[in-house]
């Protein structure tokens, strides 16, 4: 609501824009953002210990690139500066310090304002109609992010489906990783279908 305080490090207008308008979308998108990356900052130094500079540059680009388009700005810059020292072989505790504190400042101020979450029904797979697929499978092809609002609205009834399929699914709709999520989608599908018909 108007009354509530914008989300640190978040450039909240112009975020909402990105999704028109849909706060509650938004705040989803954002929450698996970080918790899709909330060990990376650990994650990222083992991995530079480990002499493994190209997958460190290449998750921070991922990470630099999802923050971006949500515009979480003081992660999208900390990613930023962690990716271009990387590059120039020079990336820091200092530069990783900074992302884990934006990914904590950004978690806390989302888990403030998290609304509890609505109980899953337990017919809420047959409720499905073979139309909220296919929508979703078009949104995700047109690189639509409609596709999240979407996403949201299914997942709360796919009680019978694979939970790693599910979370694999939020990963790439956060990340907007929307060519990976059109061949999770198409498993997912194949998954539920071979438990029971959908629904026309």
């Amino acid at each position: 609501t108007a009354d509530e305080p914008p989300w640190p490090g978040v450039d909240l207008p112009l975020a909402l824009s990105r999704v028109n308008g849909k706060r509650a979308l938004l705040q989803r998108l954002l929450q698996d953002l970080v918790q899709r990356y909330a060990q990376a900052p650990a994650e990222l130094a083992a991995q530079w210990q480990s002499g493994e500079r190209q997958a460190v540059a290449a998750r921070l680009h991922g990470l630099k690139g999802a923050a971006a388009t949500l515009a979480a700005e003081r992660l999208a810059s900390a990613a930023r500066q962690a990716e271009q020292a990387c590059l120039q072989d020079q990336l820091t505790d200092g530069e990783l310090a900074e992302l884990a504190a934006a990914l904590a400042e950004l978690s806390e101020g989302l888990a403030q304002s998290m609304p509890a979450a609505a109980p899953a029904t337990e017919s809420g797979r047959a409720a499905i109609r073979a139309s909220e697929w296919a929508t979703l499978a078009r949104q995700l092809e047109e690189q639509d992010l409609a596709a999240g609002n979407s996403w949201e609205a299914l997942r709360p009834r796919l009680t019978g489906a694979p939970v790693e399929t599910l979370e694999a699914l939020d990963g790439c709709i956060a990340a907007l990783d929307f060519s990976r999520a059109q061949v999770l989608l198409t498993d997912l599908r194949q998954a539920l279908d071979a438990r029971e018909p959908i629904n026309g």
